[in-house]
This record gives structure tokens, sequence and C-alpha cells, in this order.
């Protein structure tokens, strides 16, 4: 399989985009109308009303709770998918360089034509690290969520994507566009380019309906039309896929690279507090309040709990 990462390239890119990160994470302790919102993010505050079926447990348990759930275990899954392949498919050869292997001649004809065949198939594996990216629910809710803590809004407990298309939303990417990419625009605006150059709806279309087709090196989209704002591009070189892969891929890297900062921070915080920091709860269930409560860390394992560390 040819590799198309380059390390070069990441690294560039890298540069532009954490700043953009760092941004993100003061503006959003400064915006946030509760100090223990951003904290939320991180540990995944959700609620779940399943737990009010629950009958093989005596305690009474609340339906509002922290930490993976199937969401953050399939994210955990795909985590580890796609460092895998950013570890083995990473190379330091220059771009340059390795576009001049594809210039043609007639004694090489053989040679470039399994080159384009071997590309042809790591693109095509980069095609399915870009949907596990773009649909994963968790990342999606995040960014959500932190765009609404820079306008200034309390944490979302309640948010589920499921209900996109019945209601609100008629799509994942008008959500995407509106609670996020939108959003970003006025108050961090160079995340909102990277958003814009990484996440095009005609193309994570094209590759989730198999719409597609690879010749040479040149994807071409059946989804076009003509007259359409979202799906009016013919096709892209293999260098425009690239260069889309590697800005999404550093967008996921610092997101993760973001979240880790998150959490020792306010770990750090915790530690000169007794071990916890305080949350707020916007409860509906049973009724509508507001509900303040300590979470602990625990320095062993760097996470959080509802008790502190025995």
């Amino acid at each position: 399989m040819s590799n198309m990462l380059f390390e070069k390239t990441l690294n560039e890119k890298h540069i532009a985009i954490w700043p953009q990160f760092e941004k993100l994470y003061h503006l959003v302790l400064k915006n946030q109308t509760h100090d223990g919102d951003l904290l939320l993010v991180h540990i995944n505050g959700y609620y779940d009303p399943k737990v009010h079926t629950w009958d093989n447990i005596k305690e009474k348990l609340s339906p509002y709770m922290f930490g993976r759930n199937n969401d953050g275990f399939a994210e955990h899954t795909h985590y580890d998918f796609i460092g895998h392949y950013i570890k083995e498919n990473t190379w330091d050869e220059d771009p340059e360089e390795y576009l001049k292997k594809f210039i043609f001649s007639e004694e090489r004809r053989n040679e470039i034509e399994e080159l384009e065949f071997k590309e042809a198939i790591s693109i095509q594996t980069e095609m399915l690290i870009y949907i596990k990216i773009w649909e994963s629910d968790t990342f999606i809710k995040k960014f959500s969520q932190l765009t609404s803590l820079l306008s200034g809004e309390s944490y979302d407990w309640h948010l589920n994507l499921s209900g996109i298309g019945k209601k609100a939303f008629t799509s994942r990417s008008i959500f995407i566009k509106d609670r996020i990419i939108k959003r970003l625009q006025n108050l961090i605006p160079d995340l909102h380019s990277t958003f814009e150059k990484s996440y095009l709806t005609q193309i994570r279309n094209a590759i989730a309906h198999s719409q597609y087709s690879i010749l040479g090196r040149r994807i071409q989209l059946n989804n076009f039309k003509k007259d359409s704002l979202s799906s009016n591009l013919r096709g892209l070189t293999m260098d425009e896929w690239s260069d889309i892969f590697h800005e999404t891929i550093v967008l996921y890297t610092c997101y993760h690279k973001f979240l880790r900062l998150v959490n020792a921070n306010y770990g750090t915080v915790a530690k000169q507090n007794s071990g916890w920091f305080p949350i707020r709860i916007t409860r509906k269930d049973p009724i509508e309040e507001t509900q303040y409560l300590p979470i602990y860390y625990g320095d062993f394992f760097e996470k959080w709990n509802w008790q502190p560390e025995q």
C-alpha cells in the first residue's frame, strides 16, 4: 500500500491549527457561564432516561451521568484505528519528491500504473477514516457543546443527535454547518476556516454512498449537481484530496490534544482543592432545576469520579 501521510505536511498544518485550539480553550474559559462546563465537555456529561428502567440494582441512580457511554466506547475504538493508521502510514519523504514518481515516461508505464493502484487503495482507507471522524457522534457533540460555551450558553446535558432529521435539523450535515461551523465564523475565524477546508458535504456524501470513482490520479464524484451550492464539484485531484485529508487528520489530533489539556488543567486545579471540582447540572428530570455537585479527580488514573479515590 502506498503511504499517503507526509510528516512535513502534518507538522506544517499542526503549527497553523494548534494555536486555534489554544484560542478556543481560553475563549471558552472566558465565556462559559459555569467554571465546570468545559470539564463536562471532556468527561461527557449526559442524560440517560433508561436509568429509570433498571431493576437489577437496589440503589436509585440519577439519569445525569458522565463518562464513556456507548458513543464514548465507539470513539475510543475509532481513535485506536486512526492512530494506528497515522503511525504506520506517515512518511518523512518530501511531498514534492513523492509527486515526481508519477511523472510519466513510457519505460515507467507499468511502475506508474502500480503506484496509482496502490495510491487508490490507500485513499479509500483514508476515505473510511474521513467518515469515521465526521460521523462520530462524540466528535460532533463535543464541538457543538464547545461552540455553545463560546456563545455564553450553558452545557447541554440533553443534547442528543438521534433527533437529527426529525425535528430541528434536517441532516447531520446541516447540524455541523449550523451548530459548529457558522458559530465559529465570528468567534474564531481561523478555526472556522479549518472546518471549512476539512468538512465538505458533497465529499462526505460521495464516500458514504460510494458515489465516486478513481481514474488515474483523479477522484470523480458521481453526486455532482450543476446548480447545487453544496454538490458542485465534478471531482478532485489526488493532491486536493491529500490536502483535505491532512487538514482533517490534524484537526482530529488537535481535538484530542485539546481534551487532554482540559483534563490536565482541571486536574491540577482539583488537586489544589482537596481533589474535587464543582459541576452544574441543568436538570429537566424529574423537574427543571439547577443542581451543583462536586466530582473528584483520581490522580493515579487521571480520571474523574463521583466519589474520591480510596
